[in-house]
């Protein structure tokens, strides 16, 4: 009946582990950082989330691939999984493949070469034990004794127990364990849905990373990431697949984490969080000094990227499409009264930009063809004399404002201040019941925007720009621009009041990427009390 239950909760949505039960969560926004004991998630039993990837398991059973070859192996592993092999066939040792399905590859090799010996470990398959050759079934990788299981030269996982454990500390603990002295791991995390780029962690002191990041932090452990551009029927992608082996220079210290969000796939989509480091005072310290860094850091270089931004650059920002352009058609409404303010570390000389019709269509990168005079020729009209403009590096300044007709955030505040839910309701304020605001988002796929997610106070996880849209009293709409062949698509948000009044939910930052490509960090906020 229990299983049951869980495998009908798993089927409706977003799942949360709460209290050693498997429930479609009421709130993520209750004491995160109360005390370990005082947790509901960071006492889950193992039994409980089992449940869930046992569930998950059940519904995606009949797609799995349980009949990967040899061949296959290698293709998806590289030249050095392949010499690893060759020096267990000559010296003689032992393959472990964790998620074997029926153990094609693994019964080959043990077949062709008889100085070695193969464990595959499944949890359902056709395979039986044989003369060289173990077969574990029915069993999660995290919960076999490592003393059942013989050192091995090599572990592989094509897309296992790692992928779709609740538990992915202890399946990596598990795999060390059963290594010998000069053991190897490899993973492989996919093609086109890769589950270690999507699948992602928030660490104890405010990183919030991907899986495969994750991993390459972990002491103990060196990763190599192997990836490699193929093609099938004419579609070019990249296979992703993982080398660790241990770094003997250090302990090997693998984070506990607990599972925060479940979206049922083969394989599932998760979240993860550090169990450790969590108490009120702890927890706060370090969450304040990595929202510090990441605050120092992301003001640094949107001075930089101001001083090489074009006032051609910041305009095709807020373009909507082939021949249309939200923001030069909100700006044309003004009227006299009506001020167009900015927000941006970009901005000082605009005005004197658009009086002297300074905006260049000519690059084929946004637009082209009889665009690029239209778009031109509608920028260039806008008549700065006929409004106020007033551009802010900071919007404390809004509190003091009535009558926004236009407010324009380009990588400013709702990005910097990092407390994006008290911006929000500052503009707002501003614009009043008429007036329009747009806020820069990013690149469509991996900007702020996209890649920042927020724990709603409901169980759900949600971009950020999903998070936008789903405020009541709102009118927000997703605008993209640009072109995928010419560098990518970006994203702006249209934002006015449909109600009179408008209850924002507070925001709790809890980390950040902190990428060093120049871009703004992907960041997790929660619902709830503030620092």
């Amino acid at each position: 009946m229990r299983r049951t239950l869980a495998f009908n909760l798993l089927m409706t949505g977003s799942l949360i582990l709460s209290g050693g039960r498997l429930q479609a969560a009421p709130s993520l926004c209750e004491g995160l950082f109360q005390k370990a004991s005082d947790q509901p998630l960071a006492t889950v039993k193992a039994a409980t989330v089992a449940k869930a990837a046992e569930a998950n398991l059940k519904k995606y059973e009949n797609i799995f691939t349980r009949a990967r070859d040899l061949d296959s192996y290698k293709m998806a592993f590289g030249k050095e999984f392949s010499r690893v092999l060759v020096e267990i066939a000559e010296k003689g040792g032992h393959w472990i493949d964790a998620g074997a399905g029926d153990a094609i590859a693994i019964q080959e090799f043990v077949a062709a070469n008889p100085r070695t010996r193969g464990t595959a470990i499944s949890v359902e398959s056709a395979a039986e034990s044989m003369a060289r050759l173990s077969v574990i079934k029915g069993q999660f990788i995290e919960d076999i004794p490592s003393d059942r299981v013989a050192n091995a030269r090599v572990v592989t996982d094509v897309i296992g127990g790692l992928a779709y454990s609740g538990t992915p500390h202890l399946v990596l603990r598990k795999y060390f364990d059963w290594l010998d002295a000069h053991g190897e791991v490899f993973v492989f995390m996919g093609t086109r849905d890769v589950y270690g780029l999507i699948n992602r962690v928030i660490t104890a002191d405010g990183k919030y990373l991907n899986l495969i990041d994750w991993i390459k932090l972990i002491p103990g452990i060196k990763t190599e990431v192997i990836v490699e551009t193929r093609e099938d029927e004419g579609t070019t992608y990249e296979k992703w697949a993982l080398r660790l082996t241990r770094d003997k220079s250090r302990p090997l210290d693998i984070p506990d984490v607990t599972l925060r969000e479940l979206l049922p796939g083969a394989p599932p989509t998760m979240l993860f969080q550090e169990a450790r480091g969590l108490s009120i005072e702890a927890g706060d310290t370090v969450l304040l000094q990595a929202q510090q860094k990441v605050r120092a850091d992301l003001e640094q270089g949107l001075r930089s990227q101001a001083q090489a931004t074009t006032f051609t650059q910041f305009m095709d920002s807020f373009r909507g499409g082939e021949i249309t352009h939200p923001l030069v058609s909100a700006v044309k409404g003004l009227k006299p009264t009506q001020s167009w303010v900015n927000i941006s570390a970009y901005g000082a000389n605009l005005a004197h930009d658009l009086a002297s019709k300074a905006y260049d269509a000519s690059s084929d990168k946004v637009f082209f063809g009889i665009s690029q005079k239209w778009i031109r020729f509608r920028v260039n009209a806008v008549k700065p004399e006929k409004f106020r403009y007033t551009h802010f590096h900071s919007g404390l300044a809004l509190d003091k404002m009535t009558n926004v007709g236009v407010l324009t955030d380009f990588n400013g505040d709702f990005v910097s201040s990092l407390r994006p839910d008290e911006v929000l309701r500052r503009y707002i304020r501003a614009i009043g019941d008429s007036g329009t605001a747009f806020i820069y988002l990013g690149r469509e796929y991996t900007g702020f925007g996209a890649g920042s997610d927020v724990l709603t106070a409901a169980g759900k996880r949600l971009s950020l720009r999903q998070w936008l849209k789903s405020i009541p009293g709102l009118e927000v709409k997703l605008f993209r621009g640009g072109y995928a062949y010419a560098g990518g698509q970006w994203t702006f948000v249209r934002i006015r009041k449909k109600k009179p009044t408008v209850k924002i939910p507070e925001l709790q930052f809890l980390g950040a990427d902190r990428r060093t490509d120049g871009e703004v960090p992907s960041m997790v906020f929660q619902e709830g009390r503030s620092l």
